[in-house]
């Protein structure tokens, strides 16, 4: 498989991390979280026990993400 092209300077700078309700497990930047976890921090909902919650949830969280991203 060939290699992607390089992202240009402004693709790179748009990057954001978004997050996403399923992988939350308290209320956080985007809203309410749906992870449903149980009190051991595993998910619960059906077709969802692989999900990882993620500890970001403050929006300096969302920053700090936002530049691992930006980096990669």
């Amino acid at each position: 498989m060939p290699a992607r092209p390089a992202l240009s300077e402004g693709q790179i700078q748009a990057a954001r991390y978004v997050g996403s309700p399923e992988h939350k497990d308290q209320k956080w930047w985007g809203g309410l979280p749906q992870a449903f976890a149980g009190i051991n921090g595993v998910a619960t909902r059906p077709d969802k026990e692989d999900t990882t919650i993620c500890t970001l949830y403050s929006e300096e969280d969302r920053e700090r993400a936002t530049m691992w991203v930006q980096s990669a």
